[in-house]
């Protein structure tokens, strides 16, 4: 049977971010990368405001993009996605309805509880430009045209760090994956490992030669872990 990977990308990211994965995941798993409003295919429409409207927006197209029934899913979700991820499987495994959640998987984030460092989106622009610049999101060819996607990246920032979960957010019944750089000076690994206090599973984790953004320099290895994590679960 296929399952569909639902994928969220990071702060300032598009669906394109996943454009290459689809025929790295072979034809067992069906790829489905989520275009937020405000950006890629979706520049025209207003962004949204908070993670909770965010979520709204997503649980919408993948109701219609699953149709009826009780598909298999998987979720992946990288640094801002992986808490949109979360979100996602709150409201997947409350409601019910149209989806058969296997398991999520979260990439570059560490979990909500956990304090942030530094309030990024309040940053002047020059040092807001730095930090983004620092986490290795932005090509050296493009980064004399940041200041164009500053709005957008500091809006997705100050969802992220305006977030907070729900005290009716219930303990997964799915199990939870963490990915991780080795590199990512923003997270360490035991603080990854906090995940497992949200899913009644045994967690287990991920690391991969990279930093904050090692998904896209390492999406052949990646592919190949949930391949194996997606293999796993459906066995």
């Amino acid at each position: 049977m296929t399952c569909t990977l639902i994928c969220f990308p990071y702060a300032g990211g598009t669906a394109s971010v996943f454009k290459e994965w689809g025929h790295l995941l072979g034809p067992d798993i069906q790829l489905l990368s989520i275009e937020m409003p405000g950006r890629g295919t979706r520049s025209k429409e207003k962004p949204c405001s908070t993670l909770a409207e965010a979520v709204d927006d997503v649980m919408t197209r993948i109701m219609a993009a699953l149709g009826g029934g009780r598909a298999p899913v998987v979720l992946f979700g990288h640094s801002m996605g992986a808490l949109i991820a979360y979100e996602v499987g709150q409201r997947l495994l409350t409601s019910n309805q149209g989806a058969d959640l296997l398991g999520i998987v979260m990439s570059a984030k560490k979990p909500p509880h956990l304090p942030l460092e530094q309030i990024v989106h309040e940053l002047p622009d020059q040092l807001f430009k730095e930090r983004i610049i620092a986490m290795g999101g932005i090509p050296r060819e493009l980064e004399s045209v940041l200041p164009l996607f500053i709005p957008m990246l500091r809006n997705d920032f100050r969802m992220v760090e305006q977030y907070e979960a729900a005290d009716t957010n219930k303990q997964l019944t799915c199990p939870i994956y963490t990915f991780r750089g080795i590199h990512d000076g923003l997270m360490s690994e035991e603080e990854v490992a906090e995940w497992g206090q949200y899913t009644a599973h045994s967690l287990k984790s991920y690391n991969f030669d990279g930093g904050h953004l090692f998904i896209n320099q390492c999406a052949d290895e990646v592919c190949q872990a949930l391949k194996a994590i997606i293999s796993a679960i459906k066995r």
